[in-house]
């Protein structure tokens, strides 16, 4: 459990203000194109929500630079964690 744990640190960066939001959940890209320095195709971001976001297609979430900025929405899938993935997460914190 304990390898899972740092694996799972290293992958995503989950910051306490998410933790504490009911809405957990995580987006992989699956599409990087005029955003190449910013998001890697394949990885899992933090999504952080955004209601004005959503109504504009777009999602913020937590890219290289770990700050949060909006993207197309088109460019995720996002993803609601189950319970034990919350906890995992919250424990690694």
């Amino acid at each position: 459990m304990e390898l899972v744990k740092k694996r799972l640190k290293l992958k995503l960066f989950w910051s306490k203000d998410m933790l504490n939001n009911n809405q957990k959940k995580i987006a992989i890209c699956i599409k990087n194109e005029d955003y190449l320095a910013s998001l890697e195709f394949r990885k899992i971001y933090q999504v952080l929500p955004d209601d004005k976001a959503e109504k504009l297609n777009m999602i913020r979430v937590i890219d290289e630079s770990e700050e949060d900025y909006l993207y197309p929405a088109s460019y995720f899938i996002v993803i609601e964690l189950p319970e034990i993935a919350e906890k995992l997460f919250a424990e690694i914190n």
